[in-house]
């Protein structure tokens, strides 16, 4: 060995061949911390000779290594992935009808001819369809003569996963053709193969509930409100080692939030990869970011109305929020967002909406008993509900909370996102807010006069007597809400301190009996000093005539 070159003194040669181990034949990962002294080329023979003698176990090494780069590349298995053609005739379908009917017999995958076979020895082909555009079923029948009968399950979406129609059809009157279609309007004509649909409900009711994933915030984990997630997926029965891929996060970062979560409280360890939740934590507060035209939400505790609570409960000068319109801002030249599209997927969804009789089209929708209106380039909600605090902040940024929910309910009814930029854009268009229970209006009111205040700007206040509450309240659109806080600070001060108009007048009075004692003594004070002034000159006078020789 050449002990003037230490490279190669130190150097390492495979066990296998005697050949010199270099970056270029060893695989890193056989380097260290592994140490394992092979070359390239006798490791892939191990692999080989190891592989054909293992037939089975490689098979299996080599499905799950396809189902992970799969999992990388965002494809999902049929089971999960509800756009795929197969998750409605396979996954669902052949699950409701296993367990809709007794002693079914499922066959494997892509059996030819039929999916089941039921205790009566028949053998029926299984098929599912989403209401088309056209408001009808497709069911393909393909010509199939080996199955005895059809069931044909008719859904309204893929999303709901709501079982509207069931028919179990006779293969011999209808395996002679390609497809058969069922419209709405003559549905009444399939009355005769009509199923029972309370127990397919209930089934997918429950398919429902176990297929139902936890709520994950998209994006950065930076945002991500770990202890509400994490106690999410762990209620569903994901293991953390799933939890860690779906979030796309690395075990150990999965491992320090789980164990901040557990001394928090929330979870505990039951053994290796199984913890049991031990209570929910609060749901992290939702923000907007704010710009000139964006505002600032959070979420607040859920503010009383007059169904649950009677009114007398509210303290005098109370904040009533009310009258609330909105106006979100959508994306410029957003995908399939024109009037005539919009038509089209609220009818074939089955979602009730009127037309809007104004300039460019638009419709109206309710969402969560709120009237909205679906336009072009904007989405207004026009809210009667009234918000109660004692703040007019807190019942705005209850308000704004409240919308924020219902833009994102129109998102996922419409399979939409009115996002620009990560914030959702809007401005407030209309705010009403009401004193309650407050001394003037209740002056007013109960005298039959109205109080009317104008500014250069508009109407600003008006005394009210909605609901029989006694309101003082401010309606500008843009300063309503200063404008209260500003009231209601006024008001807080006179009672604090009560001033009448009694009080007043007697100071006043006070003031003028001792300006007029101030101005007697001044002029008694300037006779004075005339007299000594006087005084002062005919002393000099005499002076200056004793000082002469």
């Amino acid at each position: 060995m050449n002990q003037d070159n230490p490279q190669v003194a130190n150097a390492h040669v495979c066990r296998n061949c005697g050949a010199e181990l270099t970056d270029e034949n060893w695989y890193p990962s056989c380097q260290k911390p592994r140490n394992y002294y092979v070359c390239k080329k006798c490791y892939d023979k191990q692999i080989s000779l190891w592989q054909k003698a293992n037939p089975e176990k490689t098979n299996v090494s080599q499905l799950r290594s396809s189902a992970r780069q799969r999992r990388k590349q965002g494809m999902r298995p049929f089971n999960e992935n509800k756009e795929c053609e197969l998750y409605l005739g396979c996954h669902i379908a052949e699950r409701v009808l296993s367990l809709v009917f007794k002693d079914v017999e499922r066959m494997p995958m892509h059996n030819p001819g039929f999916d089941v076979i039921c205790n009566h020895n028949k053998k029926i082909d299984i098929k599912s369809a989403c209401m088309q555009k056209t408001g009808d079923w497709g069911f393909n029948i393909r010509h199939n003569t080996t199955a005895d009968y059809f069931l044909c399950l008719a859904f309204d979406n893929r999303e709901d996963l709501n079982p509207l129609h069931a028919w179990l059809l006779p293969g011999s009157k209808f395996n002679h053709r390609k497809n058969t279609s069922i419209r709405q309007s003559r549905i009444h004509k399939w009355d005769k193969y009509r199923l029972d649909l309370s127990k397919i409900s209930d089934c997918c009711d429950s398919l429902r509930s176990t297929n139902t994933k936890p709520h994950v915030k998209t994006g950065s984990t930076n945002d991500l409100d770990w202890d509400l997630t994490i106690v999410d997926y762990l209620k569903a029965g994901i293991q953390p080692a799933k939890i860690a891929v779906k979030l796309g996060v690395p075990k150990q970062t999965l491992q320090y939030h789980l164990t901040k979560t557990a001394k928090q409280g929330y979870i505990k360890k039951a053994g290796y990869g199984v913890w049991n939740v031990l209570k929910e934590p609060e749901a992290e507060k939702s923000h907007i970011r704010t710009s000139s035209y964006i505002a600032s939400v959070k979420t607040y505790p859920q503010v009383r109305t007059l169904s649950q609570s009677t009114l007398h409960q509210f303290k005098q000068d109370a904040v009533r929020a009310h009258a609330f319109m909105t106006k979100w801002q959508v994306i410029r030249n957003l995908k399939n967002w024109t009037n005539e599209k919009r038509k089209q997927y609220l009818t074939a969804h089955n979602i009730p909406f009127e037309p809007l009789g104004i300039a460019g089209g638009g419709q109206r929708i309710i969402v969560e008993g709120k009237k909205v209106w679906l336009l072009n380039h904007s989405i207004i909600i026009h809210d009667k509900a009234s918000y109660f605090a004692e703040l007019a902040l807190t019942a705005k940024n209850t308000a704004l909370a409240k919308h924020l929910s219902i833009i994102k309910h129109i998102e996922r009814l419409l399979h939409v996102s009115f996002e620009i930029k990560g914030d959702h854009i809007f401005k407030v268009a209309r705010q009403h807010f009401a004193l309650m229970q407050n001394a003037l209006a209740q002056q007013y009111n109960e005298s039959g006069e109205k109080l009317e205040i104008r500014n250069g700007k508009g109407l600003w206040f008006l005394i009210d007597n909605s609901f029989n509450l006694n309101e003082a309240e401010t309606v500008h659109p843009g300063s309503a809400m200063t404008d209260n806080k500003k009231v209601q600070d006024f008001f807080n001060s006179l009672k604090a301190q009560p001033i009448t108009t009694d009080f007043v007048l007697t100071a006043m009075a006070g003031i003028q009996a001792n300006q007029a004692a101030f101005a007697e003594n001044m002029t008694s004070h300037i006779e004075a000093v005339r007299n000594l002034s006087t005084g002062v000159k005919d002393m000099t006078a005499a002076i200056n005539q004793f000082k002469q020789p």
